[in-house]
């Protein structure tokens, strides 16, 4: 007989995140099952992780991760799909067609969840709008941040505009410094932003 429990299935077991968010919702009466591409993901072994759903790399194998969540989809009785990497949410996003009727993935189109993620895109939509945000430089490439770099406020930090998790985030204190280390981000993370270094304390509202 069905559980009479709302059910989610939570996707990259491998982040701490899935595991909070498998306690969560299991503290709150809802059915978990955690997928992951191996069986040693943290949130498969949550005691509130009622069932395993191992898979293919979505980085690595997108065609047989659709694949085989389609085919988990029609079996396990999923009401909502929580995909916690952006890469992963993107992909769904962009082949929802292919599970639409088999449960609800509450997140935002492809398109829109891509410009949201880039930084440069997301500071000039919040200052456009009127939403108070720290001060941010969009320079082109190395040769604007060596023709700008003694007329930006200090300490600034140098952020990719796609990554996440702080992953690639370089603090500099002078104009030297900055000429110095941009093109080492800007190599790995083409064309970063400039973003004034606010001090620690205060309130923030975050977007992912």
């Amino acid at each position: 007989m069905p559980s009479s429990k709302p059910s989610v299935l939570l996707l990259d077991g491998l982040w701490n995140k899935t595991v909070a968010a498998a306690r969560s919702l299991g503290k709150r009466g809802y059915r978990v099952s955690v997928g992951e591409r191996t069986r040693f993901a943290p949130a498969l072994f949550s005691r509130y992780c009622s069932r395993r759903f191992l898979h293919p790399a979505p980085t690595t194998s997108p065609g047989a991760f659709l694949d085989a969540l389609e085919k988990e989809l029609r079996v396990g009785g999923y009401d909502v799909v929580l995909a916690m990497e952006f890469g992963t949410q993107v992909l769904i996003a962009r082949n929802r067609h292919r599970f639409e009727g088999m449960a609800r993935f509450p997140f935002a189109s492809a398109d829109l969840a891509i410009r949201v993620q880039d930084k440069g895109e997301l500071a000039s939509f919040a200052s456009a709008h009127g939403v108070e945000c720290p001060a941010t430089f969009r320079p082109e490439g190395p040769g604007d941040v060596h023709a700008m770099a003694s007329l930006l406020p200090y300490p600034l930090l140098i952020k990719p505009r796609l990554s996440s998790g702080g992953r690639g985030i370089v603090r500099v204190e002078t104009p030297s410094q900055l000429r110095k280390e941009y093109p080492k981000v800007h190599a790995v993370h083409p064309s970063p932003i400039l973003q004034e270094c606010l001090p620690p304390g205060g309130a923030a509202l975050g977007v992912g």
